[in-house]
């Protein structure tokens, strides 16, 4: 999962670090700093939402669901590791 977050302000370069959740990456950043994708792995969405909250301005948040495509296709690797 992936949540999208576009923020008033460009990004602040601490935002990332004052987030601290395990799990929760910066996969991109884009529109001159004020739109944010954060990468998540096994965390809830509303842990990133509450935290971001709390360190920046928001203007809108996504939450983006992987493709089918993509979770049939993790799960079928998995299934081949020795």
């Amino acid at each position: 999962r992936r949540v999208v977050v576009d923020l008033d302000e460009p990004l602040d370069p601490t935002l990332a670090s004052e987030l601290d959740v395990p799990g929760v990456f910066v996969e991109a950043i884009e529109a001159d700093g004020r739109r944010v994708t954060f990468a998540l792995a096994g965390v809830p969405a509303g842990a990133v939402v509450a935290r971001l909250a709390g360190a920046a301005a928001l203007r809108d948040i996504s939450v983006v669901e992987p493709a089918i495509e993509d979770v049939v296709a993790r799960l079928y690797a998995a299934t081949d590791a020795p």
